[in-house]
């Protein structure tokens, strides 16, 4: 049964199948329930702004992760200590763990992940617009785990790092940041986030990162 925006009831389950990506195709199966596919060839027109509201797929494409490996997902696991899940979304956050905390299942593994946005375009700003990455960061990680915002140009294999943060924001507790994208940008670009953290069975008692409310 599917119930538009109130949701898309399956196996006595009801779920939100809006994504709140501009770039897919959402629908609801009543027997497996939301299904999400990609429009060939989209492009978000900018400004852009994403929440991160809870819903069944994060509105940025995720990398897969290996079992008891932490990876990006869209909720509010864990709160730990002062550290309170989500800002205006008042649920959820795209993060990076593994539910309980950042820590893997294997002792010397590396966990690495990314979660990449839409495609942008800057046809309509027109000349050479100088552009900006506004953003909320919160959780707790280590020195050695590195979170970096990239962005790739279209026509351009290559992802390139605008700003990294290593050992989590202070205290645990959310900030804003802004990152100034290159002026010599292509007509389209994207984003991602990527996360890097060597031998994170070590990292118990630690958030790892949580995104929200970005701007573009």
């Amino acid at each position: 049964l599917c119930l538009g925006k109130s949701g898309c009831e399956h196996s006595d389950a009801i779920e939100a199948c809006d994504d709140d990506n501009p770039c897919t195709q959402d629908t609801c199966n009543p027997q497996s329930g939301c299904a999400h596919s990609d429009t060939v060839g989209c492009v978000v027109k900018l400004p852009y702004k994403q929440p991160f509201a809870c819903a069944s797929k994060p509105a940025w494409e995720v990398s897969a992760a290996p079992p008891g490996s932490p990876r990006w997902t869209l909720d509010a696991l864990p709160a730990l200590g002062v550290f309170t899940p989500g800002y205006k979304s008042p649920s959820c956050s795209l993060n990076f763990n593994l539910g309980p905390s950042l820590q893997c299942a294997p002792d010397g593994a590396d966990a690495v992940g990314t979660a990449t946005s839409p495609w942008f375009s800057t046809l309509e700003l027109g000349g050479n617009p100088a552009l900006a990455v506004h953003y909320w960061l919160a959780g707790t990680w280590r020195a050695q785990d590195v979170l970096s915002l990239q962005w790739q140009p279209k026509g351009d294999g290559a992802w390139q790092t605008v700003q990294t943060h290593e050992g989590g924001a202070l205290g645990g507790t959310w900030q804003r940041h802004v990152g100034k994208l290159p002026l010599a940008l292509s007509v389209a670009f994207r984003l991602r986030w990527h996360m890097a953290s060597p031998d994170c069975a070590k990292a118990a008692n630690l958030t790892g990162p949580f995104v929200d409310d970005v701007q573009v």
